[in-house]
């Protein structure tokens, strides 16, 4: 085997495209430590990684990967069968986590296998969240969507107010010379609903001016029931994704916890949990600025305004956009995201309590996984990873570290 395809195998295996021979093939010129092993430049694929670090931790997850890559046993469900095969392809499965420990991120492993596993969930699985919200009208009626029936559920003056399948709400005009029109202004525009989602929640709504906003779990937005002629002002807690209704007369205003993001029309991100460190705006499409005491960045496609909650100077630079938007598309993506940051999220999705033991600093993992998996499914394959252990008990989920 030649440079040239040596090189071309390893790009193959990162990359997750290399079959069982040519893995075979790669693990055995690895293992036998050959002059083009060691003369290989693999910062060609890998420019910021030490090469003989790097070379060493290929070949250990080459070993593990190998080791695994037995068919499931007849007695193993479908369901985790097919929860196997989703995963392992949707994983990036080289994970570099700082201090230079590789991880290996998937679902490959068989009965029996404890290969750097030191815990195995047992407790009951947790169940996802799901499409659940709360509606509380202007005049403080509280509606529970998951359990109401689709159609209409009330009508505001001219609006009404229809549920749809799916996780879905509408704010609709009604039709011409249903319902007179309001007289008096001030039910037209200071009249605000609010929907919430709960921990192990997600709703969508679609607004009065047909703007569209995607609720994140355990966040609010306040609207109006319509909006003023000039100004089209929210209020959110929490995250919420937005695809503005383009009105150049009327900016559209999200104000979050001393932020403030105004548009025309655009789709943007905003991130403002109160367990954070930063209150982050992203941009998708379109532009905003993003303003929060003197501090008022223009933000374009791709980027990513953070505010610090502490104080300090606003910072603008490039968003991981399907990192940003993967809780949007039912999932969870992580990105040298450190274990605290990913537990944030589990505890708002799974509805869990998280307790800290140990020293967790430097654990930092990549992948994709399915926001529909249960907790315990979550917790095996972060187990997997080698860096960390889960104990759990009713709600409460303790995270500790994998001993050297």
């Amino acid at each position: 085997m030649n440079k040239q395809e040596l090189l071309d195998l390893t790009r193959q295996w990162l990359d997750g495209t290399i079959g069982s021979e040519d893995r075979q093939r790669l693990q055995d010129w690895y293992q036998a430590g050959s002059d083009e092993v060691r003369e290989l430049r693999i910062s060609a694929i890998a420019p910021n990684e030490n090469e003989d670090a790097l070379r060493s931790r290929i070949l250990q997850n080459i070993r593990q990967s190998a080791a695994m890559d037995t068919p499931a046993p007849a007695t193993r469900s479908p369901v985790r069968r097919l929860l196997r095969r989703t995963l392992t392809a949707a994983a990036i499965v080289l994970i570099m986590a700082t201090g230079g420990m590789a991880v290996w991120l998937s679902v490959h492993g068989r009965k029996g296998d404890t290969q750097g596993l030191t815990h195995r969930v047992t407790a009951p699985a947790l169940a996802p969240g799901g499409k659940r919200a709360i509606l509380t009208l202007s005049d403080g009626t509280t509606i529970t969507l998951d359990s109401a029936r689709d159609g209409m559920l009330g009508r505001q003056g001219n609006t009404q107010i229809v549920k749809l399948s799916g996780g879905h709400l509408a704010y609709q005009a009604a039709a011409a010379g249903k319902v007179p029109e309001e007289k008096d202004a001030s039910l037209r525009y200071n009249n605000y609903n609010t929907i919430t989602t709960p921990r192990g929640g997600e709703y969508q709504v679609k607004l009065p001016d047909s703007s569209i906003v995607w609720l994140n779990s355990a966040s609010s937005l306040k609207f109006p029931v319509r909006f003023a002629a000039d100004s089209r002002k929210v209020i959110l807690t929490g995250e919420a994704y937005f695809e503005i209704s383009r009105n150049a007369k009327a900016p559209f205003i999200v104000e979050v916890d001393g932020m403030r993001v105004e548009v025309l029309g655009t789709s943007f991100d905003v991130m403002a949990y109160t367990d954070e460190d930063v209150i982050r705006t992203a941009v998708a499409a379109g532009s905003v600025r993003a303003s929060m005491g003197k501090d008022a960045p223009l933000v374009y496609p791709n980027q990513q305004a953070s505010f610090p909650r502490k104080g300090g100077t606003a910072s603008v630079g490039c968003a991981d956009m399907e990192e940003v938007l993967a809780w949007k598309e039912g999932k969870f993506r992580f990105h040298r995201t450190d274990i605290r940051t990913i537990m944030r999220q589990i505890a708002r999705w799974y509805n869990v309590e998280i307790d800290y033991r140990g020293d967790l600093s430097g654990v930092r993992l990549y992948g994709t996984m399915s926001r529909k998996e249960s907790a315990s499914q979550m917790f095996e394959l972060l187990e997997q990873t080698g860096r960390v252990r889960f104990s759990t008990e009713g709600d409460r989920v303790a995270v500790m570290p994998v001993a050297p």
